[in-house]
């Protein structure tokens, strides 16, 4: 496992990473959830809408 909360901390103001990831999930209106304890892993979920046409409806900020 690994410290989650260091996971999105992003020094140079870059996005990459899990930080990336969550984002862009957070832009098609998916979850993304992490949890993670010494000795016993990390497990990352994520779940995003699927659209039957394809089309992706982003609501601009």
């Amino acid at each position: 496992g690994f410290d989650s909360e260091s996971a999105f901390a992003s020094a140079d103001g870059h996005h990459l990473g899990l930080l990336g990831l969550k984002e862009r999930v957070d832009l098609v209106g998916g979850t993304f959830g992490i949890e993670s304890s010494p000795e016993h892993g990390t497990t990352i979920t994520v779940d995003v809408p699927r659209h039957v046409d394809g089309e992706v409806e982003i609501e601009p900020d």
